[in-house]
């Protein structure tokens, strides 16, 4: 692993950390806002949420290696 792969990582976790701490102000809150997106999503919306985090965890188990 050279240098420019370690801060690659490295601003990616920092990113994510800041991103958490973001998250975390939001559900401190109201927890409806941050565990239902404050009930403002359509129908659809929600229904293609589900499909999508469906099909990511199934592909997973059926994809061959």
């Amino acid at each position: 692993m050279t240098w420019i792969d370690g801060a690659i990582v490295l601003v990616f976790l920092m990113y994510a950390v800041m991103a958490g701490f973001r998250s975390r102000e939001a559900a401190l809150r109201n927890l409806d806002e941050y565990f239902l997106a404050g009930r403002s999503l359509s129908g659809w919306q929600a229904g293609i949420s589900m499909a999508v985090t469906k099909l990511g965890a199934d592909m997973i188990l059926l994809s061959p290696v």
